[in-house]
C-alpha cells in the first residue's frame, strides 16, 4: 500500500504540474499571445500597403534615368519648335527669308508688307505665348513657280502658313500671273 500511496502522490504531483503548466499556457496566451496576434492582424494590411508603395517607389526610382532622357529629348524638340517661331526683332529676317525663297522659286515680288490688320493693331492675340503675324505678298510668276514658292514656304525653317491666295491673269503675258499671297507667320511674345 505504501507503493500505491507513493504512486498516487506521484500521479497527483504530475496532475498538479500539468494543471500548473496548463494554467501558465492559458495565462501566456491571454496576457501575451492574444494581444500580439490582434496587433499583428491590424498591422498586416498596413505592412502590405507599405510593401506595395515601396515597390512602386523602387520602380519610379529605376525609371528616373529614362524620364531624364525623355525630358532632354522633349527640350530638344521644344528648342527646334521655338526656332520656327520668330520674335518681333526677327521680322525683318523673316521678310528677307521670304524674299530669298521667292527668288529661288523664280517668283518676282512686287511688294511685301504686313497685312493691314497688324498695321492698325486690331489683330487678336492667339495665345499668351505667340501671336499671328500676317504678311501680304504681291508677286508676278507662273503657276509652276508659284507652286514651288508655296512648297518652299511650307518647308521653311520658320513656321509659315498660307491663308489666302488670289491669282489674276496678266493681259500682256499669258504665262505670267499676278498673285496675292497672304502668309501667316507666328511670333513669340516678348514676355
Amino acid at each position: 500500500m505504501k507503493n500505491f500511496r507513493q504512486e498516487l502522490a506521484k500521479n497527483q504531483k504530475l496532475v498538479i504540474y500539468g494543471i500548473i503548466t496548463l494554467c501558465l499556457l492559458i495565462a501566456n496566451y491571454s496576457l501575451f499571445l492574444r494581444p500580439t496576434m490582434a496587433s499583428l492582424s491590424k498591422t498586416t494590411p498596413k505592412l502590405r500597403q507599405l510593401q506595395r508603395q515601396l515597390a512602386t517607389d523602387e520602380n519610379a526610382v529605376a525609371s528616373i534615368s529614362r524620364y531624364t532622357a525623355q525630358i532632354a529629348e522633349m527640350r530638344k524638340k521644344l528648342s527646334k519648335q521655338k526656332k520656327k517661331l520668330s520674335t518681333k526683332q526677327e521680322i525683318s529676317s523673316v521678310l528677307k527669308g521670304l524674299s530669298e525663297i521667292a527668288k529661288d522659286s523664280g517668283v518676282k515680288i512686287l511688294s511685301i508688307k504686313p497685312y493691314p490688320a497688324v498695321a492698325n493693331q486690331q489683330q487678336s492675340t492667339i495665345s499668351s505665348t505667340y501671336q499671328k503675324y500676317p504678311i501680304l505678298i504681291k508677286a508676278v510668276c507662273g503657276y509652276h513657280q508659284l507652286g514651288t514658292f508655296l512648297n518652299k514656304l511650307e518647308n521653311a525653317d520658320t513656321f509659315m502658313r498660307v491663308s489666302d491666295i488670289k491669282i489674276t491673269a496678266d493681259a500682256k503675258d499669258y504665262t505670267q500671273h499676278l498673285a496675292y499671297v497672304l502668309v501667316n507667320t507666328y511670333i513669340l511674345n516678348e514676355t
